[in-house]
């Protein structure tokens, strides 16, 4: 069963860039932009990653703008803060030098047990299992299990689970499994006819994968009104760099307003700013399409307005030559508009 395995994914598997240059940096690289995104959508950013910053040291030299702009579109961007802070801690602890011991990578900001795995089982060869969605969904439906995932519980069941198997071919192991749960054993309509596991798969005759795995609780998504000030003046707009522990930290969008709720009218929009006393005038309110977070249903509005003529800037507030907006990083809601700019 394992050498027949072995034997689809050399077969079948996908060509992938760090794949075919699985040095630890790639690696590491691939997985960050990899996590909450498909490997199609993905690509385009590895590539662009690595013609940028080929190497750590050109990733921790970059400023944190620089590395957000390349970032932005791909959203979750903890992660581009993290791989940005991941690269300055491996300068200055590792000489930028990856460690192959699973206690010093999880140090590294932004690395946790899984990735930890992923690195040392792609870069290293070493007998891990990097137990991602995808693997743990295979997982469960093969031998049966109902855990909830991910915890720390299923992290080590899964790495006994299937001890014979990655001590034989880590990398191939793993890259196999993450193939077989992202292109044949998929969440809904799984193509059990197509799959290598099949003889021995606990939930192939009975349907069993109908529930499973065990899907965890899911985070109860808010709604929020979002509305954007927006003021051109003598060739600039006023923009604000969005604080830590925000939404999209660190990057730039506009003075906004906003509202614990759900509001549907440009004129009860309109009408609230107009009570705003740092709002001289309201050009246009336009609704636009509601935007997903994880755990945010947001309702934006673009208002175009003319502040007072005396303005006093609130912190991390400031006109900005319109030349250069475009070499602001900024968060997918406003990227539009800007391009307009």
């Amino acid at each position: 069963m394992i050498e027949q395995f072995f034997n689809w994914y050399h077969r079948e598997g996908r060509s992938l860039p760090w794949r075919e240059q699985p040095e630890p940096y790639p690696v590491f690289l691939s997985e960050v932009i990899l996590q909450q995104t498909r490997v199609e959508q993905g690509l385009a950013y590895f590539h662009r990653f690595m013609d940028t910053f080929p190497t750590v040291q050109d990733l921790a030299n970059a400023t944190e703008e620089e590395v957000l702009k390349l970032w932005q579109g791909l959203g979750y961007y903890s992660r581009a803060r993290n791989l940005h802070k991941a690269a300055k801690h491996l300068m200055e602890i590792h000489q930028g030098i990856f460690p192959s011991n699973f206690n010093e990578l999880i140090k590294i900001p932004g690395v946790g047990p899984y990735t930890a795995r992923a690195i040392l089982a792609f870069a290293f060869s070493k007998p891990e299992v990097a137990a991602d969605g995808n693997i743990w969904r295979v997982t469960s439906r093969f031998f049966g299990l109902n855990n909830e995932f991910p915890s720390k519980k299923t992290m080590e069941l899964t790495q006994e689970l299937w001890k014979d198997w990655v001590v034989q071919q880590p990398s191939v192991f793993n890259n196999a499994m993450m193939d077989l749960g992202s292109g044949i054993c998929t969440p809904k309509q799984p193509k059990c006819e197509q799959c290598p596991l099949q003889s021995q798969c606990f939930s192939f005759p009975s349907g069993a994968w109908v529930n499973l795995p065990f899907k965890e609780k899911k985070t109860k998504v808010k709604p929020l009104t979002l509305v954007y000030l927006i003021s051109k003046s003598d060739g600039k707009v006023l923009m604000k760099k969005r604080t830590e522990n925000t939404i999209w930290a660190n990057m730039y969008d506009f003075p906004e307003i906003t509202f614990p709720s759900h509001w549907d009218s440009e004129m009860d929009i309109q009408e609230e700013i107009s009570k705003n006393s740092r709002v001289r005038t309201v050009h246009s309110v336009a609704k636009q399409s509601f935007h997903l977070l994880s755990h945010r249903k947001i309702q934006p509005f673009f208002c175009f307005v003319d502040f007072v003529p005396i303005l006093q800037l609130e912190r991390e507030e400031k006109w900005i030559p319109l030349e250069q907006i475009h070499e602001l990083p900024v968060p997918k809601i406003i990227e539009s508009l800007i391009a307009t700019f």
